[in-house]
């Protein structure tokens, strides 16, 4: 189980201008999210990759890491065929196709230091 307190209590040792998109992947915070789900939970929880933590209230917080968790566990058995929504992945790798909530292309763009690419909805996530 995760413990939601120890992950936001390590998010907050992270600079606060930290984009989110960015903090998401930092192992230091919570191992194993990575790349798919760092997008994908932003997406489900509707929020921007782009904003700072510091931008990010504590429960929204703790909503992204808990669902990270549980987008995780649910392709822990099927690690070939990774799902999100039931048509597969909601964002990841879906740049310019239809958002599956709102219909607005999806949008790509590389983010921090590693330059990994983060795809997102800029209707869906404010």
């Amino acid at each position: 189980e995760i413990d939601l307190e120890q992950v936001t209590a390590r998010l907050s040792t992270l600079e606060p201008a930290t984009p989110i998109g960015v903090a998401l992947l930092d192992q230091r915070v919570a191992a194993g999210i990575g790349n798919v789900y760092k997008s994908e939970t932003l997406w489900a929880c509707g929020v921007d990759p782009f904003t700072p933590i510091e931008a990010i209230a504590p429960d929204t917080r703790r909503e992204l890491y808990a669902t990270a968790a549980r987008l995780l566990r649910a392709n822990l058995d099927t690690p070939f065929e990774r799902r999100t929504v039931a048509e597969g992945l909601a964002v990841y790798d879906r740049a310019a196709r239809p958002c599956r909530r709102c219909g607005t292309p999806i949008e790509c763009r590389r983010q921090g230091d590693q330059g990994r690419n983060t795809w997102w909805c800029p209707a869906c996530q404010t």
